[in-house]
This record gives C-alpha cells, sequence and structure tokens, in this order.
C-alpha cells in the first residue's frame, strides 16, 4: 500500500555478475549478506538469488567455498577475504555485496600479496564516491542514491497533496561502472 522507488538490486547484480562472465571467469565468488528466511529479508535476498541464478544461466556451479555470508561492512570483507585466501583455495572473480565489503576485501588481497586483478578481479555495488579513488579503482555498479531520494521525496509530498490515490512504482537505471579491479582471466583451465 506504499508508493516504492527503486533500483533494481536483483537486475544490477545479475549485470555485475555477467561482466565477470563476460572476461571468462567461471570461479566467482559471492561476498555479502545472505537472506534469513526467518527475517524475510527481501533486500540483500535479490542480490545473493541473482548471483545464484546468474551463474545457473551461464551453466557455471556455485561454489560453496567461496560464498561468504557477512554483515555489510569493511571488516566484515576483509575477514571473509582472508578466510578464503588462507584455504588455499581462490576464485579468479568476486563479486561484493556493496563497495564497502569490497574495499575491505581488496585491503586483505592487497596484504597477502595478491594482486588485483592480475590475481583476482573485484566488482563491487553502489559506486561510493572513495570507489573511483581506491587503487586499483573499483569496477562497480553504479546506484542512482540521489535521484532514488529525490524521486521518494516528490512522491510523498505528491502523495499528502492529494496528487495520486494508485501507489506508484518509480524503478530508477543502474549503470556498469568499469574501472580497475576487472580483468580478463588468465587461467584457461576455468
Amino acid at each position: 500500500g506504499l508508493d516504492e522507488v527503486i533500483c533494481d538490486a536483483y537486475e544490477a547484480t545479475s549485470c555485475a555478475v555477467d561482466y565477470l562472465i563476460s572476461l571468462g571467469h567461471k570461479n566467482i565468488g559471492y561476498i555479502g549478506e545472505i537472506p534469513s528466511l526467518e527475517k524475510n529479508d527481501i533486500i540483500n535476498e535479490h542480490r545473493y538469488r541473482a548471483f545464484k541464478d546468474t551463474l545457473a544461466k551461464n551453466s557455471i556451479p556455485v561454489n560453496d567455498y567461496y560464498i561468504k555470508n557477512i554483515t555489510l561492512s569493511s571488516k566484515d570483507g576483509y575477514d571473509a577475504m582472508i578466510e578464503i585466501i588462507e584455504s588455499g583455495n581462490l576464485p579468479s572473480a568476486i563479486f561484493c555485496g556493496n563497495d564497502i565489503t569490497a574495499i575491505g576485501v581488496m585491503r586483505a588481497i592487497h596484504k597477502n600479496g595478491l594482486r588485483i586483478p592480475r590475481d583476482i578481479s573485484i566488482i563491487g555495488l553502489d559506486n561510493i564516491e572513495i570507489s573511483e579513488y581506491f587503487r586499483p579503482s573499483l569496477t562497480t555498479i553504479h546506484v542512482p542514491k540521489e535521484e532514488l531520494g529525490r524521486f521518494s521525496v516528490k512522491l510523498l509530498i505528491d502523495k499528502i497533496n492529494g496528487g495520486h490515490d494508485v501507489n506508484a512504482v518509480v524503478k530508477l537505471p543502474f549503470k556498469l561502472i568499469v574501472r580497475e579491479s576487472c580483468g580478463v582471466c588468465k587461467n584457461d583451465s576455468e
């Protein structure tokens, strides 16, 4: 019974994973939140479901060793990546639930002497300002946050003023921002 202004997280995640696949990656990890059925976590469910569905659509199996369920933070991203590195079984690329998580993941990779994107490609979601200035700069999906807020306020004011009675859904576009953190997969055996 409410108006909604959204940027489709499912489609955005699918775009990110498709981009990694287009670079030849087949061993792709996921570091982010995984929904809890008990919590009815709808927002983050879209990202994880899109990740799995996009791999399945491309006949790529999900490798549970590359999946880390974390709170979206730099610290948890860092800790999750350290676990993956210490397992000795590295994916060629990782999708991170947001850019803050990706920054923690990238720090762990650098600390362990690995190189992005030569050894592992990283992609995030949000396009926060620091993503462009981090080295290497982070490939990410731009989510139009300011426009989301602007349209939400406009719809709310219109609703308060009696401007519309039906519930409106405004779907804003996302955009893949290609920077330096993703590269062509060099492992031909994948």
